[in-house]
Formats: C-alpha cells, structure tokens, sequence
C-alpha cells in the first residue's frame, strides 16, 4: 500500500491519445509533449465522453491559474511558440499542493477533515448518467443498470468527481446543482494551425483568457476551497463571487464528498483505468454543499432575462445546431431576453480574427438533463467564420441573425403544415414533433454554413443575393422536408385533400413575404384582392 498521496498534478493519471493512434497516461503538465513533431497529443481518451469534456475543463483550469498571460501579446507569444512540457511542470509545480486525491491533508475536491454522520454511497452514483438511490429503490433504473461500477482507480475516480462537481444535476433536498446549474452547456473554442495537426494545446490554450484578477496565493482556499472548512448553504445561504476568487469558477465545490479507498488486492478498475494499488470503492456526502449564486463560468453561455441574474445555456434534446449560433457565437435576443455567448468563444473570436488567421471551431457539449436524470449526452462542433480586418462586425451580427430568423420562421410554418395535413385538428395534434425541428436544422446546417461565410465576404450584401438565395435554399428544404413527411399513397380521399390543403397553404406562407422580412429584404409588392360583384355594388 503506497504512503504518498495521489497528487494529480506529478501523476500520470490522464489518458490521451496520438496522431498514430497510440493510447498513454500523462500527467497534466505533459499536453504538449511531441507538440512540433509528426505524432503529438491529438486528444483526451477517457472511456466516458463526460470524462473528455470535464477534463478538458480542468486542463483549462490549471492553465489559467498557473499561467494566464498579462495581455494578448503574452497569450500570442504562447501560441505561437507553446512551452515545452518541463515548462509547464514549473508552472503547476505551485499547485502541487492543493491536488492530492487521498491522503490525510486536503483532497481534492473533498470535505475537509471528513463529515459527521455522512451518508455513505455506492460509487456508481458518483456518475451523473447512473440511476440515484431513489431511482434503484423505486426500481426504475430499467436501462442504466447500478451495481456495474464497484471500482475505480484513482485516476477515474478522480475525474468521477471533477465531472459531478462541474455539471452536478438536483439530487434532493440539500444535494446541490454546479455552479451553472444541473447539466450546463460547456463551449469551447478549438484553433486549428496552418500547416500543423490540431493538437491538445489548441484545444486548450484558446480558451485561456488574459488575466483580469487580483493574486489569488495568500488565499489559495477561495479558489480551492477544500482547502478549508466547507462554506456549507446552511450557514451561508448562498456564495457569490465576493465571498470567493474568480478563479473558483473552473473548481466549485457544491457537492460535499470524501471519497472511501482500499487496497486494491488483484482487483481492477470498471472503467478501464490503469492498475493501481488502491481503489476508491465507494463515497461519503452530506447535505448542504456550497450553494453558488451571481457566478458566470467562463466556458459557458448565459441568459440574461431583465430583472433576474444570468442563467447558463443548458443542453438540450437534439444537441447543438446552427439554430443556436444566436447566443452561442454571437449575442442573440434583446433587451428583455440577452443570449450572451460565452467568454471564451468571444475572446477567441477577437484572437483569430485579429491577428491569426487560423480556422476557428465551437465545440459545444453537455448533458440533457430532466430534473435529476440524464436523459442524453450531446456534443457537437460548427466551424466559426473568421472576418476580414476592416469588415463591420455588427453588420454580419445582423445578417447572420437574419439567416437564422428566417430558419426558425420556415421550421416553424412546416411544423404546423405537417400537423394540419395529418390531423382534421392540428393545434390537438398529439404527440411530440421537436424531431421535425431538428431535422430541418440539420438538414440546413451546411448550407447555412456556406452562407454564412459569404456574408464574412460580404456583409453588406447590398444586391440582396446572399440572403435571396437563403431564402431559396430555405423554401426548396421546407417542401422537400413536407413531402418525405406526409404519406400520399394509400390515403383516403379526404385525407388527401387536407394534405393539399396543408401543402398549398405552406407554399402561400413561404411566398406571402414574411420570409423577406425576416431577412430584412424588401417584400414584393402584392396585387389587392379582386372585388367581387357585392363588394363591387
């Protein structure tokens, strides 16, 4: 039985891959090992895509508190010419201290000095994805199965918990949501160099942001705070960024865990992990965690309706489409409703388009939660279209919102074509057509892609063409989507003429000059009703 502590800063306890495909465990301050040769780090290799998106997290994490740069020059001087890893080792060497996973001092992310009368855990309930206590009692954990995760290494075990720490759903009375609320969105803005493979570190370093904040070591507890006694909600109802350092946003602390390790003694770890001499083999937690309020991480996407405090974008069913560029890339709604993307992804935007020239891709992912249950994890990426020096800014905004408006108007109106051709009454069309939506999106996207990047040519646009042509795209997918959805043969007489009806009336819809609006183009003129002979009289 080892006597050092797992720290998880010297250990090799990170699974990435390489651009020849080989697998290997590497400690945090390795990312850019063989970083200027043929086979660097190309990706994490967690066996859970959760794992991979809350470690990707976590690497940004430790980059911005060991060595966010003082300005944009610093961050580009890094960009361009990355540390080698024995830099990096000196640069996390200083947070060595915070980041022991066992051990009798602070854990990681643990309860200090243990609880009182914890609630003891099995530890497949520390994976968001697994059924909870209730679930297993009222036996409705029909496909996730308990009892399949006994073991864990230190190295799962370790991102097991950063994972429920970050994106944490309700799990009852006193068992609190993340930071950003139960199953948030993570965007993330990933680089790709010219002439290089897109490695690890430019999936990572993009979203380092310059530092903005005071010293944060003669208080390292107010950005780790298991470095001191937990800030419980009970005793303090809430916890806000002035009771803290913002630096705390990338290591909250809602959940109150120690986690329980034993000898490993020829057994192995569920997940794959490598062969260690201990294993976590269950969990302690207690109520009333840190209960976070007035937080805006810096990797997610916020609401800001008037009135209240933002609220993080969360995943939603169908993942991530271009229907959500407003509020993801770009700031979306108004005064009442703002969609502010997150900062990473606007600060990366400004980097590329100022003075690298490198393609830009938002790497969207999180958890589609129903209350305490994860019902799906979504990941998706979309390339962002990079401006030229001296294009207007707010004009593509406008624009780009135009082509998006124009989307949701034309979704929209097939939705309720296809519910009127298959229903007599279609506002009490039963059952659930959100698939239609995301069908359509995703059947647009790549066309809206190629749009979009002529108006980062041309935002002003001024023959209409770009937008002419949207909206040609839009109508031809809108007919083509009703005909592969509503059946012509084999139906009855009646049937079939409410189908006509429907088809008839979409087709009016998308030519009555509501689609010219939203694309803030000039509606054709319409010709008046003709009288008829009593109007005439």
């Amino acid at each position: 039985m080892t006597t050092e502590p797992f720290n998880l800063i010297h250990e090799t306890w990170i699974p990435v891959s390489r651009a020849d495909g080989a697998r290997q465990w590497i400690a945090p301050w390795q990312i850019t090992e063989g970083l200027n040769g043929p086979d660097p780090i190309t990706a994490l290799d967690w066996p859970r895509p959760d794992f991979n998106g809350a470690c990707l997290e976590l690497l940004i994490g430790l980059l911005t508190t060991a060595m966010a740069p003082k300005d944009e020059d610093g961050w580009a001087a890094l960009w361009e010419n990355p540390p080698a890893p024995e830099a990096l080792k000196a640069a996390f060497e200083p947070l060595a201290f915070a980041f022991n996973l066992d051990g009798d001092g602070p854990r990681f992310l643990q309860e200090l000095g243990g609880m009182d009368s914890p609630t003891q855990r099995s530890l497949a309930s520390l994976l968001i994805d697994q059924p909870g206590e209730q679930g297993i009692e009222r036996n409705a954990d029909h496909f996730i199965k308990q009892g399949n995760i006994k073991t864990l290494s230190r190295s799962a075990a370790a991102m097991a918990l950063y994972t429920v720490q970050a994106y944490s759903p309700a799990g009852g009375r006193g068992f609190l949501t993340s930071m950003r609320g139960g199953g948030p969105l993570t965007t993330l803005a990933i680089m790709d160099p010219k002439n290089r493979l897109t490695a690890l570190w430019h999936q990572l370093w993009p979203n380092v942001p310059v530092a903005d904040w005071p010293d944060w070591r003669s208080k390292p507890e107010h950005v780790f705070p298991w470095l001191a006694a937990t800030r419980g909600s009970q005793a303090h109802p809430v916890t806000t960024p002035e009771h803290g350092h913002p630096l705390q946003a990338f290591f909250g602390m809602p959940r109150r865990a120690h986690l329980i390790f034993e000898p490993a003694q020829g057994r192995d770890c569920d997940l794959g992990g490598p062969a260690d001499a201990l294993l976590a083999t269950g969990w302690q937690t207690q109520q009333y965690g840190i209960k976070y309020e007035g937080w805006q991480h810096p990797l997610s996407p916020y609401v800001a309706k008037a009135g209240t405090t933002p609220s993080s974008v969360k995943g939603n069913p169908g993942g991530v489409t271009y229907r959500h560029w407003l509020g993801l890339v770009v700031a979306g709604g108004n005064d009442k409703d703002k969609r502010l993307p997150a900062r990473s992804i606007a600060t990366a935007i400004e980097r590329a388009s100022d003075a690298f020239p490198e393609r830009v891709r938002l790497q969207a992912f999180g958890f589609d939660m129903d209350n305490m249950k994860a019902r799906c994890w979504y990941q998706s990426s979309m390339p962002v279209p990079m401006l030229k020096a001296g294009t207007d800014s707010d004009l593509f905004e406008t624009r780009t919102k135009h082509l998006v408006g124009a989307a949701e108007l034309v979704s929209g109106l097939v939705r309720f074509a296809v519910k009127q051709a298959l229903f007599s009454r279609p506002a009490d069309a039963p059952g659930d057509f959100s698939s239609l939506g995301e069908q359509f999106w995703r059947g647009t996207e790549q066309d809206f892609l190629a749009h979009l990047s002529r108006l980062g040519v041309d935002p002003q646009d001024q023959d209409e063409t770009i937008r002419k042509d949207w909206m040609k795209s839009l109508i031809g997918a809108a007919i083509r989507q009703f005909d592969a959805t509503v059946p012509t043969l084999g139906i009855e007489n009646g049937a079939m003429k409410r189908v006509v009806s429907a088809r008839s009336l979409l087709l009016f819809k998308l030519h009555d000059g509501g689609l010219e609006k939203a694309l803030g183009l000039e509606a054709p003129g319409r010709k008046p009703k003709r009288k008829g002979k009593k109007e005439a009289a």
